[in-house]
């Protein structure tokens, strides 16, 4: 089989979380199938068994006709190529982007803000009628999809007597960590000439600052921690897009402030500690073995009941004993194996006693270190990619729709899409641009 992964994000030495997952795919997906990975960017990356393409609409057209199956999130390119081939598709749903861009756009002006999202549902909607197999984190997404299923008529009463579970639908294959435990290569930030002491114990922060995180709890909390102790110290580990993105999206970051509140406490550079430098992917093993503790905290949002978090992943690859704030469906499972700590949303107190626990309770650290291990293998790679394997060794196509449908479905996408520009004052932005790429005489004078 020839399997299509079209990669919505970046994919290079420095990657974030759906570029990581993508890459993964490629990787293991090629060693029992041929490999097409389109790359938004142009990457650096190779691999013997992978053909690796920068996206374009010509080149998409062609690897679809290659293709005996295609996998994608579906979103940051042409929608039209996609919706008319007639290749077996997957659809990558497990981060529920509808969701998530209430927090991605929150510090857009309301009516740009409810462009994209208005935008982003209608064409989840559409894949939704389109895709033959969806995939998924955990059941609070698989719950959430198979309502949208029923509301573009997915749930039927065709379907639902020859599959009364939906779970030819559906595939379970959340974020994944690698398969081989990690090894150092080089030391990053210990020993001579680093920034902590072989005797301090380190919080990381393993991934960006995006809005729905809570960084500034965390720093509350340490400057609790640093009225007493000198040896507990907090470094944030990238906090800004990687350098390879080319994808051009517009995300809320906390990262100003959260450096504005530890310069207001004194604590920049001497407790908190921020690196905006990216590592890149295969190096990354490097500062989370340097650390004692990992940490991510969020806010009590609609967006957290619905996520993975996936930098807990790496936490959980590396052995570091984690804490987290409830709410989400991989705090349910830090608390319940007993990973580490879950403390309530924007809990100063809980956060301090959390850090001091797992810096002084030695017995507590190698529980959950123990712990860490037994469940590590569940989340391998190798091992979570075996459904989406499954169906690409066999592809079925699940969903109902002719040639006709499809064209009216598309049409209807273009319909919205005209009525969301003009309800949401989009078409400004489209004259902005315009105005950008071809100045009139008067305007280019005047720069002149």
């Amino acid at each position: 089989m020839t399997i299509l992964l079209i990669s919505s994000d970046s994919i290079d030495t420095q990657m974030a979380g759906p570029g990581i997952r993508y890459w993964e795919f490629a990787t293991r997906l090629s060693q029992a199938h041929r490999v097409i990975l389109l790359t938004p960017n142009v990457s650096s990356l190779r691999h013997p068994n992978v053909e690796i393409i920068t996206r374009t609409a010509a080149a998409m057209r062609r690897a679809m006709q290659r293709a005996d199956v295609i996998v994608t999130q579906g979103f940051l390119f042409p929608i039209a190529s996609l919706m008319l081939c007639r290749k077996p598709l997957v659809v990558d749903l497990y981060d529920p982007l509808p969701i998530e861009l209430l927090e991605h756009h929150a510090h857009l002006p309301l009516n740009a803000a409810q462009l994209s999202q208005s935008y982003c549902v209608a064409r989840t909607l559409l894949l939704l009628q389109r895709g033959d197999l969806f995939l998924y984190s955990h059941d609070r997404q698989r719950d959430y999809w198979l309502g949208l299923l029923t509301a573009v008529g997915r749930v039927n009463h065709q379907q639902y007597r020859t599959h009364p579970d939906y779970a030819h639908l559906f595939a379970r294959v959340p974020f994944g960590l690698p398969d081989e435990p990690p090894t150092p290569t080089a030391s990053v930030f210990r020993g001579d000439g680093g920034l902590f002491r072989p005797t301090d114990t380190v919080v990381l922060w393993g991934g960006g600052l995006w809005n729905w995180f809570d960084p500034c709890s965390v720093i509350r909390a340490m400057r609790e921690v640093s009225a007493t102790r000198d040896d507990i110290k907090l470094l944030f580990l990238g906090v800004k897009r990687a350098a390879s993105d080319t994808t051009g999206i517009r995300i809320a970051y906390a990262t100003q402030e959260a450096m504005a509140l530890s310069e207001q406490f004194g604590l920049s550079n001497r407790t908190v500690f921020f690196s905006e430098k990216w590592l890149p992917y295969h190096e990354r093993q490097n500062v989370f073995l340097e650390a004692n503790i990992g940490i991510s905290t969020h806010f009590d949002r609609v967006e957290t009941h619905f996520s993975f978090r996936t930098r807990l992943l790496d936490y959980l690859w590396t052995g570091l004993p984690i804490i987290t704030t409830r709410g989400d469906y991989l705090s349910e499972l830090v608390e319940r194996e007993r990973l580490g700590i879950v403390v309530e949303p924007q809990n100063i107190d809980q956060m301090k006693e959390a850090i001091l626990r797992l810096t002084d309770d030695k017995a507590f650290i190698e529980q959950c270190r123990a712990n860490i291990a037994r469940l590590r293998p569940e989340f391998a790679w190798q091992r979570i990619i075996k459904p989406l394997e499954t169906f690409c060794a066999a592809p079925t196509c699940t969903h109902r729709m002719s040639l006709l449908t499809r064209l009216l479905a598309l049409g209807e996408l273009y319909a919205k899409t005209g009525w969301y520009l003009l309800a949401y004052r989009g078409y400004q932005k489209i004259f902005q641009k315009m105005r950008t790429l071809f100045p009139s005489p008067k305007n280019q004078s005047r720069r002149d």
